[in-house]
């Protein structure tokens, strides 16, 4: 189950890529961080919003890739998304 969702997460279909990035965060699925960094760096702006949420969902298993991937990306857009699922996951943490 959690394999095909990961899978579908970066799926050409957009409508099988969504609902399984929102279900990845709905369940805080931390195997799916990675599926879940490829689709916020899609140039489609819904997904890398459903991707930044999902990871947020996740919580602090997500942090450590999501900094990890902001210290590496080079491109302008996917620094934005990345430090705004660092900015929210810090945000949930805290209150917590």
């Amino acid at each position: 189950m959690s394999q095909d969702l990961i899978l579908a997460a970066t799926s050409l279909d957009p409508i099988e890529r969504a609902d399984a990035i929102r279900a990845l965060g709905r369940q805080r699925r931390a195997e799916g961080v990675q599926a879940l960094l490829l689709a916020l760096a899609t140039a489609d702006a819904a997904t890398a919003e459903l991707a930044v949420d999902a990871l947020a969902r996740i919580g602090p298993p997500a942090e450590i890739p999501v900094r990890q991937a902001l210290a590496q990306d080079v491109d302008e857009v996917v620094r934005g998304r990345l430090q705004d699922a660092l900015t929210r996951l810090t945000q949930n943490t805290e209150r917590s």
